[in-house]
């Protein structure tokens, strides 16, 4: 039986959701979406995208933090409109594996490059007689890398 690999979306703004969402289901047709307008990461999901900013508190973090302690292999992400380095070390530190700043166009095109690594690698794990996802994660370590230090200098010349 092939696993059904599964996102959660979280954020209050509905268009953003609805937008990403869309977008997920236009690049990944087979990927499951849930999309809830509330901090609720309730569930068994493979990916998850977080907003920062719920009801006007910077809750990513946290949320990252709740996720990565059930769901060590999973694919996390924040997106952000405040995308500092303080903002950006906090959400790697709780766990996320990348952030999106929301102002930046490149950003986008780059988090649907990582979850289509990370998809791929799990399509993948079980041909190479499993490797667990950690082997996937890190597959894509590189890109992550990549990503997280051109956010992390963006940041600091936006000093």
């Amino acid at each position: 039986m092939l696993h059904t690999i599964s996102a959660l979306l979280i954020d209050d703004d509905i268009w953003s959701l609805r937008l990403l969402k869309g977008m997920l289901q236009q690049c990944f047709p087979d990927l499951r979406v849930e999309a809830r307008t509330v901090a609720d990461t309730s569930g068994d999901f493979d990916i998850y995208f977080l907003d920062n900013l719920i009801g006007g508190v910077e809750i990513a973090a946290d949320l990252a933090a709740e996720i990565r302690e059930r769901r060590p292999d999973a694919l996390i992400v924040a997106f952000s409109a405040r995308l500092d380095q303080n903002t950006l070390k906090a959400l790697l530190i709780a766990g996320c594996n990348g952030a999106c700043d929301k102002t930046l166009h490149d950003d986008l095109p780059m988090t649907m490059q990582v979850t289509q690594r990370y998809i791929e690698g799990l399509l993948a794990a079980p041909a190479r007689g499993g490797g667990g996802l950690r082997s996937v994660l890190r597959s894509i370590r590189g890109l992550l890398h990549e990503w997280n230090t051109r956010l992390e200098r963006e940041a600091a010349q936006a000093r």
